[in-house]
């Protein structure tokens, strides 16, 4: 959870810069309309946020047309999933019944994160035996 956490901002700060007194610009609306899009790698999230950018739509509290342009050719350039704190529960959604199941596996009650559960496990085998009929 950490790690998207900071994926989100990553990205925020990727289009909004490192001055966080410009970040209230991010409106909840223009989270809205970009989460979950790629503009740097699909030709239609870079349609999508073009003609929305134009229609003010987004970031409509930026009215200066340079920093819009800067802004946008900013957020086209990025060339993963707009992650937002929303798209952060979506995902949670089909990721809790995998870590419950994982940590059925584990034997014993976990204190730390899954991953340094099944790394204490771990003995340092790198081959492992695989069973390929009922006799060997």
């Amino acid at each position: 959870m950490t790690r998207y956490l900071r994926r989100v901002k990553a990205t925020l700060v990727c289009f909004m810069g490192e001055n966080e007194n410009d970040w209230p610009l991010f409106d909840a609306n223009t989270a809205y309309l970009i989460q979950g899009l790629c503009p740097g790698l699909s030709f239609e999230d870079r349609e999508h946020i073009h003609s929305r950018m134009r229609a003010k739509e987004l970031f409509p509290a930026i009215q200066d047309e340079t920093n819009r342009s800067q802004l946008l050719e900013r957020l086209c350039s990025i060339k993963h999933v707009i992650t937002t704190i929303h798209t952060l529960i979506e995902d949670t959604k089909y990721l809790e019944p995998c870590s419950r199941i994982l940590k059925k596996i584990l034997p014993g009650k976990s204190k730390g994160s899954l991953a340094q559960s099944f790394r204490s496990l771990h003995n340092g085998q790198r081959h492992a035996k695989v069973q390929t009929t009922d006799y060997t």
